[in-house]
């Protein structure tokens, strides 16, 4: 049986080297707790891991294999909530980094776990990257998003998780994120916006998406 994962997805400024993704890496390490069943090792796959098994590693030696590539995925825990950091490859530049966390963590009955994703997560993640946009859900189809027209405010696809960092927030307006239907809308420390468009990724549906896509586009003026 296929495993599905709530994914969030980063779009961070200024994070294309090697040094600062050691950084990121890090950070989650001081952060969160690992993965390893060692206290001090860490779950990891590195660049050309397609097909192999996690490594179980020393915090320091996965962040140098997934930061000396530029690619790759450490897992860390929080709440007994496991989840992996996916550095993609150095194609993008500045980074793009999404956050995994298996769907069984946060389905329907599991409210309690989506805050703490939101809350534990995502959200000390945003703080310490400052992202220029962030988004998620399950079954993320992305494909036709371009980091270049987000930049310039253009958003035309809608996801359960959306932040706008404070550039965004002031290139669309408050009025226009305000617009939107939301279960929750958050100001966030550095004057960013995060939205979730439902209480859980598996009940967001395609009427709320589309709802969102047509505020962004049409009150946004896009």
């Amino acid at each position: 049986m296929t495993t599905e994962f709530l994914e969030v997805r980063f779009y961070i400024p200024d994070r294309g080297t090697s040094v600062d993704i050691a950084d990121l890496l890090r950070y989650c390490g001081r952060t969160f707790d690992l993965s390893g069943d060692d206290p001090s090792t860490t779950r990891c796959l590195g660049p050309n891991a397609a097909g192999e098994f996690p490594s179980e590693l020393p915090l320091e030696d996965a962040i140098e294999r997934v930061s000396s590539g530029r690619h790759g995925v450490l897992w860390f825990q929080t709440d007994d909530i496991e989840f992996g950091v996916y550095i993609h490859p150095d194609t993008d530049s500045p980074a793009t980094v999404t956050v995994s966390v298996p769907d069984h963590y946060v389905r329907i009955s599991r409210s309690e776990n989506v805050r703490t994703v939101v809350d534990n997560i995502v959200i000390p993640l945003y703080e310490y990257t400052e992202p220029v946009f962030v988004y998620g859900g399950t079954y993320l189809e992305d494909s036709s998003l371009d980091r270049k027209r987000i930049e310039t405010g253009y958003i035309d696809r809608a996801f359960w998780l959306l932040a706008f960092g404070p550039r965004l927030v002031q290139t669309l307006g408050e009025a226009c994120l305000e617009g939107l239907t939301t279960a929750r809308f958050t100001e966030l420390s550095d004057g960013g916006r995060l939205l979730l468009l439902s209480d859980n990724p598996n009940t967001c549906t395609e009427t709320q998406r589309s709802d969102a896509e047509t505020v962004l586009l049409e009150e946004c003026g896009l």
